[in-house]
């Protein structure tokens, strides 16, 4: 008799803040990872939009998650809390398009979470996010 494990389900990660503390940044990362780790998800990649306000519609750490998500139809889009979604359209309609159009699910880490004071101090992790978009000073 053979036992066939059941192979995770896929998800994208995403994190918008309105700094660039990467101390803060892994904390979210990593709330992200143990989360996919405790609900058996296989966490892709994580998309961070760094300095971004929730009223900012230019996310391109959030366009690269969409399109990852488009290349793996049953991926999820997984994130701390509803918080780090843009609260005003995007720019262009057919990026809001796009988006409804690609994303099917949208998991929360935290469903009571209000944005940046919800966020947990997790001692800093090495870095495996997507630095989409903003530069950094080198």
């Amino acid at each position: 008799m053979s036992t066939a494990t059941a192979t995770p389900r896929p998800a994208v990660g995403y994190v918008c803040v309105p700094h660039a503390d990467e101390d803060r940044i892994n904390g979210l990362d990593g709330q992200l990872t143990a989360h996919a780790q405790r609900t058996g998800l296989d966490l892709i990649e994580v998309f961070v939009d760094r300095d971004t306000t929730t009223n900012q519609s230019d996310r391109p750490g959030l366009a690269l998650a969409v399109d990852t998500i488009a290349l793996h139809p049953d991926t999820l889009l997984l994130i701390p809390d509803l918080s780090h979604l843009p609260t005003t359209p995007a720019s262009g309609a057919e990026v809001d398009e796009r988006f409804t159009t690609v994303v099917h699910e949208i998991r929360t880490v935290n469903p009571n979470g209000t944005g940046p004071s919800a966020e947990a101090d997790a001692p800093p992790r090495p870095s495996r996010h997507h630095r989409a978009g903003r530069a950094e000073p080198g």
